[in-house]
């Protein structure tokens, strides 16, 4: 968990983020602030649901640093975004996503 928190997502949003030029605090935020496990419950699940032998309990393993992973990061990520100057203290956070096609 740790060496794909700090290296491993880091270095891969970097390169796929940094060939549309994105701005550092972008990619740092994305890196900190992506979607966080759902692949692996899901993949988890399924080698639960297939019987695939196992010496330690796969699921509860995968759920465990699926919820460290993000009671960490959801918690340091307003302090992380404002360390990269992503937060625009002048916006409506009320806006949707429709908002932005008008």
């Amino acid at each position: 968990m740790v060496f794909l928190t700090l290296i491993g997502r880091p270095l891969a949003v970097t390169v796929l983020l940094g060939s549309f030029r994105s701005l550092w605090g972008q990619i740092g935020t994305v890196s900190w602030a992506g979607l966080r496990g759902v692949a692996s419950i899901v993949f988890a699940i399924y080698a639960v649901l297939r019987q695939v032998p196992m010496k330690n309990n796969l699921f509860n393993l995968v759920f465990c640093i699926v919820l460290l992973s993000i009671s960490i990061q959801g918690t340091l990520l307003p302090w992380f975004s404002r360390r990269l100057k992503m937060i625009d203290e002048k916006a409506d956070v009320r806006r949707t996503f429709t908002d932005y096609h008008r």
